[in-house]
């Protein structure tokens, strides 16, 4: 569970947290994480890429309490983008809405000299049939014989009237930090979440260099 003090404020830090303001508020303390993270790494790289997935469990699976399907994915696919020197920072949330089951968030900083070509919308294209990556690591953190494509799903968002799957921010663009930060807003949330034990945590994120942050 999240012990954290609440927002109900339309910002935070002067910066913009969601277009649809939830009733139940925001987690100040995933909201100044956030907040970290991007100005970390938007000093770190000229460019840095934002995206934003959303993770769910196969129909049928007996889905342990614990967060280790997912601890697993998320390491295993951070080691992947080290390798491919993306460099990776992340934040995951764990949520339940009316369904069964939990099911995350998460979202990636990457460098975006490196991996911009995630923008592209290739909705229709024959490699976006394919498995991806995110795919085959989450079909074998759930011990599934091979993937099953839509349980890892990349958040779209509307950028300057073209659908694109992350965000790019250009260091000391304000307006795109803005956009970023409201667009990793959305895990702030506190609707659906709290439904985890005592001792499940329902968030988590990347260590930075100089981290005095407590999860």
């Amino acid at each position: 569970m999240i012990s954290s003090e609440i927002t109900y404020q339309a910002n935070y830090d002067g910066y913009p947290i969601f277009a649809s303001l939830d009733s139940d508020g925001h987690y100040v303390d995933i909201l100044e994480r956030n907040l970290q993270l991007l100005t970390f790494m938007t000093q770190k790289h000229s460019q840095t890429l934002v995206v934003r997935l959303d993770i769910r469990f196969p129909d049928g699976m007996l889905i342990p309490e614990d967060n280790s399907c997912f601890q697993y994915f998320i390491e295993n696919y951070r080691r992947y983008m080290v390798r491919h020197k993306f460099d990776p920072y992340y934040l995951w949330v764990r949520e339940r809405n009316k369904a069964v089951h939990h099911h995350y968030h998460c979202y990636f900083l990457l460098n975006g000299n490196n991996i911009r070509y995630l923008l592209l919308n290739s909705k229709d294209s024959q490699e976006n049939k394919k498995p991806s990556k995110a795919d085959e690591l989450w079909a074998a953190a759930c011990g599934l014989p091979e993937p099953i494509k839509g349980l890892v799903h990349i958040t779209e968002i509307e950028v300057n009237g073209y659908i694109q799957r992350g965000i790019i921010v250009h260091r000391d663009d304000r307006s795109a930090f803005a956009d970023a930060f409201a667009f990793v807003g959305y895990l702030a949330k506190v609707a659906t979440k709290g439904s985890s034990t005592r001792y499940v945590r329902e968030f988590g994120s990347s260590q930075l260099p100089y981290d005095s942050f407590s999860l």
